[in-house]
C-alpha cells in the first residue's frame, strides 16, 4: 500500500524559459514540503543528497524523452562535478551552491545556464568546456571564481552578475565573443585569451582588479567605472575604451589610473631604487599609450586628461635627470596646463597685455595706462594703426624693446592658446 507521504512532492515551483511554471516533481524528504534537492538544511540531508544526485543524473541520460538535466533551484552541499561530461543541455538556474563546487575540466555539450544561481564559497570552472551557450545573468560569486584556461564555443553573456572576490579570467579561448553587462568584480586578474574579444559593458571593478603586465588587446571597456582597474605595464594600444570613468579624486581636474597615487608618492623621496625608478617608467606609458589610444578613437577631451599626467610624470622625473627639461616643463604646466588650458593661456595672454602696458606708463612718465594700454595694442598690428599711433608717441629705446618682446610672447601663447581650443573642441 502506498502512504501519503509518498505520493506528496516536493512544493518547489520552477520558474523555466518564458516565464513557464515547472512545479517539482521528485518527491519530499522526510515528510516535509520540499525534495531532497531543495532540501534548505545542507548537513542533514548531504549523503542522501549525493545519492539521489547519481540517480537523477543517471536517469536523464538514459531516458531520451528527458530533454535536459533539470537543477533548477536545488540547493548544494560541497559537490565535486570534476571531469562530468554533460551529455544534454543543463540548467543551474536559481540553484544555491552552500560549498565549494568544482566543474574543473567538465564538459558542456548544449547550452549551460547558471542564472540567478548563488555560489557561497569558491567555484572551479577551469578546463572547462562548454559547446553551447551559457548565462550566468544575476548570479552571484561569494568566493574565488577560477575560469583559467575554459573554452567557450558559442556566444557567453552575463548579465548584472555580482563577484564579490576574485574571479580569475586567464587564458581563455572564446570562439565567439564574450558579453559582461551591468557586472561587479570585487577582484579581476586578466591574462591574454585567445579567439574573439571580451566585452565589459556597464561594469564596475573593485580595488583587487587588475589587467597588469598583460597583453590586453582583446578586451573592450563601454561605459565602465575603471577607477579601481590597475593596467601597470600592460599593452593597452589596441584596447577599446569607450565613456570609461577614471579615478578623479576631489580638487583634481585631470583623470588618473588607479596606480598614480602610490607611484607619485615615490618623488618626495631624496633617491629612487631601480625597481620604483622603474614604476614611474611604467606609469608614464600607460599615460602615453592611454592618450594615444583615446585619440586615435576621437576622444579628444579625455585623451587630454592622460595627455597631462604623461607630461606630469615626465616634469617629475626631469626633476632627477635634467634640471634645464624641468624648468621649461614646469614653465609649460603653470602657463598651460601642457597645451591643456586654454583658460589659462586665455589668462596669461590678457595679462601679457597688461603688464606691458604697466610697464610703459612707468617707463614713460607722460604716458597714462590706458594710453600704454593701446600702444600695447595696436604695437602688435603692422599695418596704418601701427604707424599712427607710434608716430607721435616718442616711446624710448627701452620702451620699444618691451613691445617687441610682449609681441614675441603674445605669438607664442596665442599659437598655444588656438591649439588648446582646437583640441578641446575638435570631434
Amino acid at each position: 500500500m502506498t502512504t501519503t507521504a509518498e505520493k506528496k512532492t516536493c512544493s518547489y515551483v520552477f520558474e523555466g524559459w518564458g516565464s513557464q511554471k515547472l512545479p517539482c516533481q521528485h518527491p519530499v524528504y522526510q515528510n516535509e514540503e520540499r525534495c531532497v534537492f531543495h532540501h534548505e538544511n545542507v548537513a542533514e540531508k548531504e549523503k542522501d543528497f549525493h545519492r539521489e544526485l547519481q540517480k537523477y543524473i543517471q536517469r536523464c541520460e538514459e531516458d531520451n524523452s528527458i530533454e535536459f538535466y533539470n537543477f533548477g533551484g536545488f540547493i548544494f552541499p560541497e559537490i565535486s562535478f570534476s571531469r562530468k561530461e554533460f551529455l544534454k543541455n543543463a540548467d543551474f538556474s536559481e540553484s544555491q551552491f552552500s560549498g565549494e563546487v568544482s566543474f574543473s575540466e567538465s564538459q558542456f555539450s548544449g547550452f549551460a545556464d547558471f542564472s540567478q544561481s548563488q555560489f557561497s564559497r569558491n567555484v572551479y570552472f577551469n578546463r572547462s568546456q562548454f559547446s553551447g551557450f551559457v548565462y550566468f545573468n544575476r548570479s552571484q560569486f561569494s568566493g574565488f571564481a577560477d575560469f583559467d584556461s575554459t573554452k567557450f564555443f558559442k556566444h557567453i553573456e552575463v548579465i548584472n552578475a555580482q563577484f564579490k572576490k576574485q574571479i580569475s579570467l586567464r587564458s581563455l579561448t572564446c570562439h565567439e565573443s564574450i558579453s559582461l553587462i551591468d557586472c561587479f568584480f570585487e577582484g579581476l586578474a586578466y591574462q591574454l585569451h585567445q579567439g574573439e574579444k571580451i566585452s565589459f559593458n556597464q561594469c564596475r571593478f573593485g580595488e583587487k582588479t587588475t589587467f597588469a603586465n598583460t597583453d590586453c588587446s582583446r578586451l573592450m571597456f563601454i561605459n565602465c567605472n575603471l577607477s579601481n582597474a590597475r593596467f601597470l605595464g600592460a599593452d593597452i594600444k589596441e584596447t577599446r575604451f569607450q565613456s570609461c570613468h577614471w579615478n578623479k579624486p576631489k580638487r583634481q581636474k585631470y583623470s588618473q589610473v588607479a596606480d598614480h597615487a602610490a607611484i607619485v608618492q615615490l618623488f618626495k623621496k631624496k633617491q629612487l631604487r631601480d625597481e620604483e625608478k622603474d614604476k614611474t617608467t611604467l606609469l608614464r606609458a600607460i599615460y602615453r599609450q592611454l592618450k594615444q589610444n583615446l585619440e586615435d578613437n576621437h576622444s579628444f577631451v579625455q585623451s587630454g586628461d592622460f595627455h597631462y599626467q604623461e607630461m606630469r610624470i615626465r616634469e617629475k622625473q626631469a626633476y632627477w635627470n635634467s634640471h634645464m627639461e624641468f624648468f621649461i616643463l614646469l614653465i609649460y604646466r603653470l602657463v598651460a596646463d601642457y597645451g591643456e588650458s586654454y583658460w589659462k593661456l586665455l589668462f596669461w595672454i590678457m595679462s601679457s597685455f597688461l603688464g606691458t602696458a604697466s610697464i610703459i606708463a612707468t617707463i614713460e612718465a607722460k604716458i597714462p595706462f590706458l594710453k600704454a594700454l593701446k600702444i600695447t595694442l595696436f604695437g602688435l598690428i603692422p599695418s596704418a594703426f601701427q604707424r599712427d599711433e607710434l608716430k607721435d608717441a616718442l616711446l624710448s629705446d627701452w620702451s620699444k624693446g618691451v613691445i617687441v618682446m610682449e609681441g614675441i610672447l603674445i605669438i607664442i601663447l596665442t599659437t598655444l592658446f588656438v591649439m588648446a581650443i582646437r583640441r578641446k573642441f575638435r570631434r
